[in-house]
Order: structure tokens, then C-alpha cells, then sequence
């Protein structure tokens, strides 16, 4: 970690406290999102770049076929700026989208964190420590046929028991 650049940012955030917003969940503009990764990325790329890249690469396949957003990233304001202190791989997934999907860039969702600037170097270094195994592509598949298989099966049942055919009722 590049200590003057952190020293740097911890000593933008202290002198405009001030004119901090009010805290609150919000939508921001992929391009005013800004990346700090000297001080808000735990991940060496040197040690893991392929599976992040494998991991980006899976972020973009589900924004392109959902058209959705994917879940908030962490953000810290700074000096006017938001800096991302957990959504690396998400940011640099909108970013690939861009082009294809200018809709969503407008409005990502984030939250924003209100801890002080140490706080905030902490959460970006815990926030993807939990040992957890990646469910694979083929996996995730199965899942949502069985999610979607299921909520067919119990709508079947529901309209069996009240004698009522589907069509008849309006979807929301």
C-alpha cells in the first residue's frame, strides 16, 4: 500500500468534514464513482488476477442477461468524491457494460459508509475476507431452474386448491 496516497486521502477527508452531505442510500453515476485502490483494495492482483478476472467477467454475464443492477457497493465521500471501499469487481463489471446497457450506468446503487477514514481502510480490507466457495456457472443454473420450477410448482397448487385456473389470475 502506497502510504502517501493514503496519508493523502485521509488528509482531504479530515479537512472537509465540514461539507460532508447527508449520509443516505443512493444512486450515482458509474463515472463519478472513483477507485482508490492503493487504499480501498484488499486483493493483490499479482496473487489472484485470474479469478478476479473470471469473477468480473461473471458480473458482466448476469448485469447483460438480468438488465439489472447488481447489489450496492460500499462508498466513502471524500473532498466532494465517492470512493469505492467495497465493489471493485462490480464497478469494473458497469464499466465493461457501459456501452451496451447507457441505462443503468445513470443510477448505480450504492451505500454510503459514515465510519471515520480509518474505519473505512478496514472495511475495504475485511469486507471479502470470508472463506466462502464460489458456486460454479452450471450450479447457479441448476439453482434458479429449481427456484423457478418450485414457484411454478406452488402457484399450481394454489390454483388447484382454489379451483381456479392461472389464467385467470392477473400478474402483478
Amino acid at each position: 500500500m502506497n502510504h502517501n496516497e493514503v496519508a493523502l486521502l485521509e488528509e482531504r477527508w479530515i479537512e472537509t468534514q465540514h461539507a460532508r452531505p447527508t449520509p443516505q442510500v443512493r444512486t450515482l453515476p458509474v463515472h463519478e464513482l472513483i477507485l482508490a485502490p492503493e487504499v480501498f483494495q484488499g486483493r493483490m492482483a499479482e496473487v489472484s488476477g485470474h479469478l478476479q478476472e473470471d469473477h468480473t467477467r461473471d458480473l458482466v454475464r448476469g448485469i447483460k442477461s438480468a438488465r439489472t443492477h447488481l447489489e450496492p457497493m460500499a462508498v466513502f465521500w471524500i473532498d466532494g468524491y465517492y470512493y469505492i471501499i467495497d465493489g471493485h469487481h462490480r464497478h469494473a463489471a458497469y464499466s465493461r457494460c457501459e456501452h451496451d446497457i447507457p441505462e443503468l450506468m445513470v443510477a448505480i446503487p450504492v451505500n454510503e459508509f459514515t465510519g471515520t477514514f480509518h474505519e473505512a481502510v478496514i472495511l475495504s480490507a475485511t469486507a471479502n475476507t470470508k472463506n466462502k466457495l464460489p458456486m460454479s456457472a452450471i450450479e447457479k443454473r441448476q439453482k434458479a431452474y429449481l427456484r423457478t420450477y418450485n414457484r411454478l410448482k406452488s402457484q399450481r397448487v394454489f390454483f388447484n386448491s382454489a379451483a381456479i385456473f392461472s389464467k385467470a389470475v392477473c400478474s402483478p
